[in-house]
């Protein structure tokens, strides 16, 4: 309840009262006299005003409207809680809004203290104005303008603000000043010295402090929030129609620059806390602190490979001008240039901005200089990109670290050398050749601290990572009897580095974003590099599939091929695993992968019906065949028929198969002089229970395995040693990695009773007498050799020149006598005499000119004498 003649308190932060005949609160009025002139009693209206006797009174100082309840009378008490006040304050008491206001602003409280309510926001107020309420001009200065600045360096700092709304008297500004240093908790305040702000006077608008000797303003700074506080004094006001200015003079406030600021820094924040409430916001125009060197210093090569010749690709950004005055210089240690050039060529973008496009390399120094042209620059806070092609001889060392410290950047005097800051690694990166095992279900592998194998070449490789035989005969380490993290090893790797496993068939990817690994493997998010960042550490690896996967390691963006892992089901070797069981053999549609059963795709084929016997091969490194030469021994022989019937029998029982579908072909010697063996030709023969036309009947449930299958299931158990077949004393010396294509024989018959497998059965049977045969081939070579000869006629005469050769007796007849012609040969023969072509051979043409120019000559001659004489 409010009990009579309590007091209701409502600030209004913003609103203004204008004093009538005047402009209110405008620049270059007194702002004492206008704060009084418009303090005092306004007008109460609506259908409450009775309740405060219809009057308030306005402080204009504290923007602050104070009710009065009226005094207990007969028909009023109290006001009851839980009742709705209103009351309104009408517009002829001169009241103007703020130029804006938030929707329910913070800057409005009510509270009545007699009654016990605290100060507290309105729930609800309208806001004034698309526009919020914001600085219209925020700058913060450090020292001369357009001075170059760097860090922990004491300057002035200059504040330049304007708000878009009045700030009155009580209006706490805080402006947040990450990573500076100020000395004391008053700073104390000045004009600043640039022209423009230095007649407002603004700092005099703050508070004071007072000493025996003198009064100045001053702002409150808090060392441990980094923030800076000014509250603007009573009778005063910062204006939204001009900027207010003012200086913490590195005299006096003694502020240090921290070692970095961004230009227009997201961390420098101003905002108004009391009074006309302002949220916070960046000041928009901050310059940028930085050290005399380079933000960006960034070397690439492409590739990366130790030792050979790569694409330099340099960028820096320095943070200030260069000038022609002092090179760049790099400095590049252990690396070479094969060409042994000096004037190395440069290329990129920014090529042209170095003198002639030209570096100059000294191998003694290993520096790397870059003149700037004269009169030229390279602008501060500008980025550089230059690039020196594989053509210029560049090779890299065998080793370098991630970011190494060895290699420099620099500037002369203008910026000191300093270490590139992002430079990649050369040899870096996990290991090739790696073996991991581990067990289907279990977190973690059974691979211990060492993962790679110490036999160099080791032939052959280890296959299966799980396999102890394998694990001794190439050096690796045993494995262990618990489950523990995955190790990688390599060289520098980072907690960035993650691994993913992909079928054994397929090839790690070239780009990391190509790269996906199978669902059934899972591990923790959080990996760990080693102290000597020599090993990844992966907790909880676990797979819910087994079988052989291949290890891709993701290193910064390449993707390596770390080797396999192999996945194993908790059952003892020889042992496999059907459907959650340990059995000895898998059915007949399946065959182990890493101890597990899977289906055969051969063996469920449409093409491996049980009809078609198939020759293997199989090379045997077993000492006592080899020994005793089996190979050269008859058939009779006891050695190498024992040797064939061990043979026989023994993969009876490693393929589950009936001993009758095996019969040797042949045994002869290895071909590898280096390593002794047997290699042995066995015939897989069908069982003859599946053929093509009951296919259908036993397609979900076979009978016994196909020559196809019996081969798909021996190839599966050859490549695991951990399986049944290496588990046999005498299959155990099969070589893993022979594994020849089988063909395709035929039952033939040897003789009466008799039967042998070959690729083509010879011809038993003859179809004519030995007669008969001569006959048919003495008629056919004689008939060949008559077509021969009717051919070659035929082309002879068909070359043969058929036309009719003149008589010469004819030709001297029809000299002598033209008249013996016809009508027609004797008009031409005529003609010609007339035309000078003579009708005669060529000799007598020739004796007929000549004889005509004799002629001709002697009456020339004759013609002459007679004009002579």
């Amino acid at each position: 309840d409010i009990l009579p003649e309590s007091i209701i308190f409502i600030v209004l932060r913003g609103l203004v009262r204008e004093v009538p005949g005047q402009e209110a609160l405008e620049p270059g009025v007194a702002a004492e006299a206008l704060i009084a002139a418009q303090s005092g009693s306004i007008q109460i209206s609506g259908a409450n005003a009775p309740l405060v006797g219809q009057q308030g009174y306005w402080d204009a100082e504290s923007d602050t409207l104070s009710l009065q309840v009226i005094p207990k009378q007969d028909d009023f008490e109290v006001v009851a809680a839980g009742k709705e006040i209103t009351f309104y304050i009408e517009e002829d008491q001169n009241f103007r809004l703020p130029f804006a206001m938030y929707e329910n602003d913070p800057s409005f409280f009510v509270s009545i203290p007699r009654a016990g309510i605290a100060v507290q926001n309105f729930e609800r107020t309208a806001r004034v104005n698309r526009v919020d309420k914001t600085f219209t001009i925020s700058e913060l200065q450090y020292g001369e303008t357009g001075a170059v600045l760097y860090p922990n360096e004491v300057l002035d700092l200059t504040v330049i603000i304007q708000p878009n709304v009045n700030l009155p008297a009580g209006s706490k500004i805080r402006i947040m000043l990450p990573g500076f240093q100020c000395q004391g908790t008053r700073l104390r305040l000045s004009a600043p010295t640039n022209r423009p702000y230095q007649l407002n006077n603004a700092y005099t608008k703050f508070e004071t402090r007072t000493t025996d000797t003198e009064t100045w303003y001053y702002a409150t700074w808090n060392q441990t929030s980094f923030a800076l506080d000014f509250v603007v004094a009573r009778g005063r006001i910062i204006y939204n129609s001009e900027p207010a200015a003012f200086t913490l003079s590195r005299q006096y406030a003694q502020c240090v620059l921290p070692g970095f600021l961004a230009e227009n820094d997201e961390r420098i924040t101003v905002e108004v806390i009391e009074g006309q409430r302002i949220f916070p916001e960046r000041i928009k125009r901050t310059p940028p602190v930085v050290s005399r060197t380079f933000n960006i210093s960034q070397f690439d090569y492409e590739p990366r490979d130790q030792g050979s010749t790569f694409l330099f690709t340099i960028t820096f950004q320095p943070t200030v001008n260069i000038t022609s005055d002092e090179p760049i210089e790099l400095t590049l240690p252990q690396f070479q240039n094969i060409l042994q050039k000096r004037n190395i060529h440069l290329t990129g973008k920014d090529a042209s901005r170095i003198a002639s496009a030209t570096a100059f390399w000294n191998r003694t120094t290993q520096i790397l200089t870059m003149p700037v042209p004269v009169a030229e620059q390279l602008d501060a806070f500008g980025i550089y990109e230059f690039k020196i092609e594989e053509s210029q001889g560049f090779v890299l060392p065998d080793e370098l670290f991630r970011n190494d410290p060895r290699l420099s950047i620099g500037n002369g005097r203008n910026i000191p050398t300093s270490v590139v800051k992002v430079s990649p690694m050369v040899g870096d990166g996990p290991y090739a050749d790696q073996k991991f095992c581990m067990y289907q279900y279990e977190k973690g592998v059974r691979t211990g601290l060492r993962s790679t194998c110490t036999v160099v070449d080791c032939d052959p490789p280890v296959q299966d990572p799980c396999s102890r035989p394998e694990l001794d005969r190439c050096g690796c380490a045993e494995l262990n009897d618990a489950p523990g993290p995955m190790q990688v090893e390599g060289f520098q790797l980072y907690e960035e580095d993650d691994v993913a496993f992909i079928p054994l068939d397929q090839e790690c990817p070239p780009q990391t974003n190509m790269l996906r690994s199978v669902n059934s493997f899972t591990w923790s998010s959080e990996r760990q590099a080693s102290e000597m960042r020599n090993r990844l550490i992966i907790q909880n690896l676990s797979s819910v599939s087994t079988g052989y996967y291949r290890v891709c390691f993701k290193h910064e963006s390449e993707v390596f091929n770390v080797g396999i892992i192999s996945v194993r089901p908790s059952c003892t070797s020889p042992l496999v695993m059907v459907q959650g069981s340990c059995v000895r053999y898998c059915p007949l549609h399946k065959i182990p992968i890493a101890g597990e059963c899977e289906l055969d795709p051969v063996a469920t084929r449409m093409d491996a019906v049980d009809t078609q016997a198939l020759m293997v091969s199989m090379n045997m490194f077993h000492a006592s065949a080899i020994e005793n030469q089996v190979f050269r021994r008859f058939e009779a022989d006891p050695d190498r028929t024992y040797f064939v019937y061990r043979t026989t029998y023994e993969l009876a029982t490693v393929l589950d198969a009936d001993p009758d579908r095996f019969q040797m072909a042949s045994i002869s010697e290895g071909t590898d002089e280096t390593k002794p063996s047997v290699v042995v030709n066995v015939i897989f023969r069908p069982s003859n229970t599946v053929n093509a036309e009951n296919w259908d009947l036993y397609i979900d449930f076979l009978p016994a395995r196909s020559p196809l299958g019996l081969l798909s299931l021996l190839r599966a158990l050859q490549v695991d040693e951990s399986s049944l077949l290496f588990t046999s004393k005498f299959l155990n010396s099969v070589d893993k990695t022979y594994n020849r294509p089988a063909f395709q024989v035929l039952e033939c018959p040897e003789f009466p009773g008799a039967v042998k497998y070959r690729s083509i059965c010879p011809y038993m049977h003859t179809v004519t007498s030995p007669a008969g045969g001569a006959t048919v081939f003495v008629v056919s070579a004689m008939g060949c050799l008559v077509v021969i000869s009717l051919l070659f006629s035929n082309v002879w005469r068909i070359d043969h020149d058929w036309v009719k050769q003149a008589d010469p007796f004819e030709n001297t007849l029809h000299r002598r006598d033209p008249a013996t012609l016809n009508p027609t040969a004797a008009g031409e023969y005529a003609r010609s005499w007339l035309e000078h072509r003579w009708v005669d051979d060529d000799q007598a043409v020739m004796r007929t000119k000549k004889a005509l120019n004799n002629t001709a000559k002697s009456q020339a001659l004759a013609r002459i004498k007679e004009i002579a004489g």
